[in-house]
């Protein structure tokens, strides 16, 4: 996953744990120190338990937050309540095509930038800094 967003000209940051993603969040939105926001965050829906969701309600307004895509084994009403609280833009059931990952992110792409007429391409200069959580 991590290189064919990478391969498609995407910044990407993977970490492997939901408290190392709001550390990583926290230094990129702080004013004097951030590296930059985050576009998009990719994460396992399970990585992110009830701790980091209490902690990310600590960021304050959601719309400091970037956009969430979520992945899950199984849909079920804990993973609706994240959905909701974290605004999700989509849930991609695994295993899912990689292929269905890409035309998702496209499209939070075209959603972020309000240009809906051009593609987005691998070859594009549009791209996206993306954190993603894969587990090891």
């Amino acid at each position: 996953m991590l290189a064919v967003l990478r391969a498609d000209g995407h910044e990407v940051v993977a970490m492997a744990r939901g408290i190392d993603l709001l550390d990583t969040l926290a230094v990129s939105l702080h004013p004097e120190f951030g590296s930059g926001r985050f576009d998009l965050v990719i994460a396992e829906a399970r990585m992110l338990g009830a701790e980091e969701a209490r902690m990310l309600s600590n960021f304050g307004d959601r719309r400091n937050l970037p956009p969430f895509i979520f992945t899950t084994v199984s849909r079920d009403a804990e993973l609706q309540a994240k959905v909701n609280q974290f605004g999700a833009l989509a849930v991609l059931d695994k295993p899912f095509d990689i292929d269905d990952l890409r035309e998702t992110v496209n499209r939070s792409l075209h959603r972020l930038t309000g240009d809906r007429e051009r593609p987005v391409a691998p070859d594009s200069e549009t791209t996206m800094k993306v954190a993603a959580i894969q587990p090891r």
